[in-house]
């Protein structure tokens, strides 16, 4: 089975990430899924650092089947 060929994009805040992964095909991007995890680093939070969400971010979509081993092709980041 041929790997799909994908984008993650990424926008660290002070205590967020918001991230998008865009399947390439034919030359043009199809937004696949996108998300944010919140109150990074705060009390009572999942994620204690931007590390760690970056971290359980690629877990849960890899085991949801969304990005798989040697699909993400490159990765973008939005600097301000």
């Amino acid at each position: 089975m041929k790997t799909k060929q994908q984008i993650l994009v990424l926008n660290a805040g002070s205590s967020s990430l918001k991230f998008e992964v865009f399947r390439i095909e034919g030359g043009k991007l199809y937004s696949e899924v996108k998300g944010i995890c919140d109150a990074i680093g705060l009390k009572n939070s999942p994620y204690q650092s931007h590390s760690q969400a970056i971290e359980l971010t690629l877990k849960n979509l890899q085991e949801q089947g969304v990005i798989q081993e040697g699909s993400i092709k490159v990765i973008g980041h939005r600097v301000v």
